[in-house]
């Protein structure tokens, strides 16, 4: 591969699936590399011009109607020079020679880059069996690809309206409208959204469910009134100027409502515990006036001890002038404490729900 082949590629490449969707990206990026093949001395041009467009310049029949030898579209080498021939033959020889030459490398390049860039589907389509592209000219291949996906169906056609009705807010505002103005010059062979009347609406529509954008095409047409004067490129070219101040003050927007958002969760938060913390208020009053129902509390703070009035059994151990523990009760009570405690009040040892030492009540547990 030479060092020209190397460097002039086309950027697009067709397919099956989108080759009628990028038909006009695709020509604009081979007409792209046609003009950089191209040189003063030879348009690379002429190869990719249509056989009745080539006859129409170089007829193969006269006025008359004789017929004329046809005209090369490749410049021809000229012949040997004679054994006389002078300085400046020589010189005019070698530059004919060198404008041949390059002209055929640079024919084989664009022909190519044709071939590579309308895919391996398409281009076995304009392939002969065996010799593949070497016998079928740069124009016949190029003009396949035109006549046959140059022309949008229905699906495409809806592919483009579907495209246009979108707006990707992961995206630079500029990357947006340039996919617009392509799908605009995709549909204009077709006659549609030639008017800026037309593009102006897609933009607004496509636009519809931005709110910083939104606003800025309400001032937008309030500034123009007059249908004549709204053109889309007016239009985003003010959206992406007043754009900056309209995120600005969107973001400022959002933080404030967020910030009510979590005001209104925190305050409804601590209104459940509020309720909560006066619904058990509520039940432990309850459970309080009634000592028939078990206090509210986790497990282990609820009494274990026996309720109730003292059985005779109960009765007969707390009899007058036994010394009474008030930590451990009338069993199992030693130590300095419990001497102590053996002076307490009468009324003490015959408690009738005796509980534990510094407690109100006595404990039965170890009686």
């Amino acid at each position: 591969m030479s060092t020209i082949q190397a460097a002039q590629k086309c950027t697009v490449t067709l397919d099956a699936g989108n080759v009628r969707r990028t038909m006009n990206q695709w020509k604009s990026a081979f007409a792209t590399l046609v003009a950089e093949l191209s040189s003063p001395d030879y348009n690379m041009g002429i190869q990719i011009l249509s056989e009745e467009a080539w006859l129409e310049i170089h007829p193969i029949v006269g006025a008359d109607g004789a017929a004329i030898p046809a005209t090369p579209r490749l410049p021809v080498r000229p012949g040997p020079l004679p054994g006389n021939a002078s300085n400046a033959q020589i010189a005019q020889h070698s530059q004919l020679t060198k404008i041949a030459d390059t002209a055929l490398e640079k024919s084989i390049i664009l022909k190519a880059g044709l071939i590579e860039s309308i895919g391996p589907d398409i281009a076995s389509e304009t392939a002969m069996f065996g010799r593949g592209h070497l016998d079928v000219a740069t124009h016949i291949i190029y003009k396949h690809v035109v006549d046959n996906y140059g022309i949008m169906d229905a699906d495409d056609i809806l592919w483009f309206l579907t495209d246009l009705d979108r707006w990707d807010l992961d995206k630079p505002f500029n990357s947006n409208v340039a996919r617009m103005r392509n799908d605009f010059a995709e549909l204009a062979s077709l006659n549609m959204f030639g008017s800026e009347v037309e593009r102006v609406a897609a933009l607004v529509k496509a636009t519809r469910h931005v709110p910083s954008i939104s606003g800025i095409i309400h001032q937008y047409m309030i500034n123009h009134p007059a249908l004549a004067t709204q053109t889309f490129a007016t239009l985003a070219a003010y959206i992406h100027q007043q754009l900056p101040v309209a995120t600005a003050q969107q973001a400022r927007a959002n933080a404030a409502e967020a910030k009510n958002v979590a005001r209104d969760n925190t305050l409804a938060t601590l209104t459940a515990e509020l309720a909560a913390a006066r619904a058990e208020i509520a039940a432990f009053s309850a459970t309080a006036k009634d000592p028939k129902k078990t206090p509210p509390g986790p497990r282990w703070a609820r009494r274990t001890e026996p309720t109730g009035k003292p059985s005779a059994a109960d009765k007969a151990k707390w009899t007058p002038g036994r010394i009474y523990c008030w930590k451990h009760g009338f069993q199992g009570h030693t130590g300095s404490i419990c001497t102590e405690i053996a002076s307490e009040p009468q009324w003490k040892k015959d408690a009738v729900n005796p509980g534990p030492l510094n407690g109100q009540y006595g404990s039965r547990i170890n009686e």
